[in-house]
């Protein structure tokens, strides 16, 4: 009950962060549940919706996906992600943020299984497309980097360079999807990368260190 008590004090002082809330799907603290609903009520936290007008941290979204996480797992985070008509939902990105840090093989393997058709067709939400991309760049290139068979390497590897030949041109759009390609790029990808210019400015030699990664990791 020590870390509850610390929430509280947190929330009480008004400075509890969205790290602490994530933090508690990382360490899958089952008894914080109870405290996250409470919480939502009694401090009359804000949804996302709510807090686009009032400019607040919307606390109420990011306790209820992970409430939603702590008590049915990956499988129960797909209401956040998408509707029934199979679109993407807007409370799809802060499931991004909560699954980026839970550092497992097998959050990959639901990544895919929820953004399936997004990995098949980039275009079909840019913003989220670039949120999921640094996500796996997260996930898979800083350590602990996270290990993964090679039929997950090759579908996020496929979305990447899927990715590139959309948004490729514009150079930051190309940074944040060559950072990722350290974790899941092939000697397809090299190439891929040594077809564009080279970054230059705050970019200037990412490609060196993404092409040493991808080389060193598939030795």
């Amino acid at each position: 009950m020590i870390v509850i008590d610390e929430l509280k004090r947190k929330v009480e002082s008004n400075s509890l962060e969205v790290e602490d809330i994530i933090d508690l799907a990382v360490a899958n603290n089952k008894d914080s549940i109870d405290f996250l609903k409470n919480s939502i009520k009694d401090y009359q936290w804000e949804d996302f919706l709510e807090a686009k007008r009032s400019n607040k941290v919307p606390l109420a979204t990011w306790s209820s996906i992970v409430i939603a996480y702590l008590e049915g797992g990956y499988k129960s985070l797909k209401r956040y992600v998408i509707s029934e008509s199979g679109d993407y939902l807007d409370t799809s990105r802060f499931v991004i943020g909560v699954l980026e840090n839970i550092k497992s093989r097998e959050t990959i393997k639901e990544i895919i299984n929820l953004f399936g058709e997004l990995l098949l067709s980039p275009n079909i939400d840019y913003e989220l497309s670039k949120k999921l991309i640094k996500a796996i760049n997260l996930l898979m290139s800083f350590p602990p980097a996270v290990e993964v068979d090679d039929k997950d390497k090759r579908i996020l590897r496929f979305f990447i360079h899927k990715f590139l030949s959309f948004y490729g041109d514009e150079d930051g759009c190309r940074y944040i999807a060559l950072c990722a390609l350290r974790g899941v790029g092939n000697s397809n990808s090299i190439e891929i990368i040594e077809s564009y210019p080279k970054l230059t400015g705050s970019y200037k030699g990412v490609e060196n260190v993404v092409i040493k990664a991808i080389k060193q990791k598939n030795k």
